[in-house]
């Protein structure tokens, strides 16, 4: 089936498959990146993990309020904000 111009049958299903190879195209870098995606989550765990037990250490040698502690991202001990009194809830009596 032909109706010029490139109207026809076969014109069609050109597009078509030229359609379904982008899309195979665009799933196979979308595969492609969230397996860079899962890296980069994965490197940035490793990192915060590695970050806390770095801290830890500073902590352990240096004690919670020292200057050091303070100086590798810790906050002082004495520099922690003290919890307040709780707040009394009101409970209505039944009625």
């Amino acid at each position: 089936m032909d109706f010029g111009k490139g109207v026809s049958l076969a014109a069609f299903n050109t597009k078509i498959k030229e359609g379904g190879d982008l899309l195979d195209l665009y799933n196979e870098k979308l595969s492609d990146l969230d397996d860079l995606l899962n890296q980069l989550q994965k490197a940035e765990a490793d990192t915060n993990d590695l970050g806390a037990r770095l801290l830890g250490g500073v902590k352990i040698s240096y004690g919670p309020d020292s200057s050091e502690y303070e100086k590798a991202g810790g906050t002082r001990k004495s520099e922690q904000a003290k919890p307040g009194p709780k707040a009394k809830t009101k409970t209505n009596p039944p009625a």
